[in-house]
């Protein structure tokens, strides 16, 4: 229990540092580019696809390698502090892009370095799950990843607050050196106090990559697949919406400036509140029941999204309420996910098969921006709206879509004292 304790308290450490580290990448990186190199969106489109498609085969790999491992130091954690320590020095190194006096050259540095930010940070994604799973047990894993997760979120807005006041004195590099630095600092503390539960027979790399797709492992996991390609449906609804949301905020509603930060702040706080409610709910009810809830409500949010106008009374406190319970249901879709699906890996393979739920995360990006793309361009649009509300109803339409491949999926909470039932 004391071993679990440790573990846990490194998880949370880890993902602070973590969670910060990947806002830079996902978000300061794509502002830095235009700020500083050049202010052409395209060169950042290209730059996110290639580390979306290091993203996916890294988490593939390095899952199925860890549960291969029989380092002396334990099957996850090499892994981790490998990523901490390299990824950290990656981000630090990112700046160096805008030293280039010529374009093609300083583009070339970017792509290199941000799939190897990618590459680096992700070594610990899938290996980071499972160490998850590794150190808990079923009925209080659902709160444990909440309280991970409120740990990751003390990240986001560690780089949002600083952002405004330190990182506008210190420079626009400083914060690449700010999440490198943690990230490396959290990595190495995480090693030196959490520690890997004893390992079972393992198998060789090539027989756990090998064994995902063979019509056995189908059979025997049969739930693990069924509600990653759930999650795929899901994921591939949300995208719809979720990269034009602050485009579409700001070109109808008029938000700009620091209401736009206030928003991106409040929808980040409610995503954090829920995800605690969200996790304690996960194993009281169970994790169908969740998985329910949070996808009807945020298709129900879409729905009414979408008949938001700026000429309604009290406009801007709508957005915040229906756009807030939106985002947190979304991200509550991916946290629900993430548990069931390390309750339904088999213990031996539980880096390898969750290395799969990034693809089912990203893959979907390029269909859903398509599809979301098209239709607020041409869609039917009221007057005066740049572009068509009509992405957010079909964002919900695909939600509700995706929810009878639930019912084949099984319930992993065993308890007597669950309040509701969907078997």
């Amino acid at each position: 229990m004391e071993k679990e304790k440790k573990n846990i308290i490194a998880l949370c450490i880890f993902s602070y540092g973590i969670i910060a580290f990947w806002t830079v990448e996902n978000f300061w990186i794509n502002l830095y580019w235009t700020r500083n190199v050049d202010p052409n969106v395209r060169y950042v489109g290209f730059m996110v696809a290639v580390s979306a498609i290091v993203g996916v085969f890294t988490h593939i790999i390095f899952g199925a390698l860890s549960d291969s491992c029989k380092s002396k130091h334990g099957r996850r954690r090499p892994f981790i502090l490998f990523g901490s320590i390299t990824g950290g020095f990656a981000m630090c190194l990112f700046p160096i892009t805008r030293i280039f006096s010529v374009l093609l050259l300083a583009i070339t540095y970017a792509i290199i370095m941000d799939a190897l930010i990618t590459f680096f940070g992700d070594t610990t994604t899938p290996t980071r799950m499972a160490f998850l799973a590794d150190s808990t047990e079923i009925e209080q894993r659902g709160r444990i990843n909440a309280l991970v997760g409120f740990c990751g979120g003390l990240g986001i807005f560690s780089v949002i607050i600083l952002s405004g006041y330190i990182f506008d004195i210190a420079g626009p590099d400083f914060v690449f050196y700010f999440s490198g630095v943690i990230l490396i600092i959290c990595g190495i503390v995480f090693f030196i106090i959490s520690k890997d539960p004893p390992m079972k027979e393992t198998k060789t790399f090539r027989e756990n990559l090998k064994e995902t797709f063979t019509l056995d492992s189908y059979r025997e996991n049969k739930s693990f697949y069924i509600l990653l390609f759930f999650l795929f449906i899901n994921s591939t609804g949300i995208q719809i919406v979720f990269p034009y949301l602050f485009i579409y905020i700001e070109s109808i509603f008029g938000l700009k400036g620091i209401e736009l930060a206030l928003l991106l702040g409040f929808f980040t706080l409610i995503g954090f509140l829920i995800s605690i409610f969200v996790g304690i709910l996960l194993d009281k009810i169970g994790r169908k029941a969740v998985m329910l809830l949070v996808t009807s409500g945020g298709a129900a949010m879409a729905f009414i999204f979408a008949f938001l106008s700026p000429n309604l009374e009290y406009i801007l406190i709508l957005i915040f309420v229906f756009g807030g319970l939106m985002i947190a249901c979304f991200s509550s879709i991916a946290s629900t996910s993430e548990t069931w699906m390390q309750d339904l890996a088999p213990e031996d393979r539980r880096g390898s098969l969750l290395g799969y739920r990034i693809a089912a995360l990203v893959i979907p990006h390029v269909p859903g921006a398509l599809i979301g793309g098209f239709l607020a361009d041409f869609g039917p649009k009221p007057e005066g709206f740049i572009y068509s509300p009509i992405i957010f109803i079909v964002c919900g339409i695909v939600l509700f879509l995706s929810l009878p491949f639930l019912r084949n999926v099984e319930e992993t909470l065993k308890k007597e004292n669950k309040i509701l039932r969907l078997d």
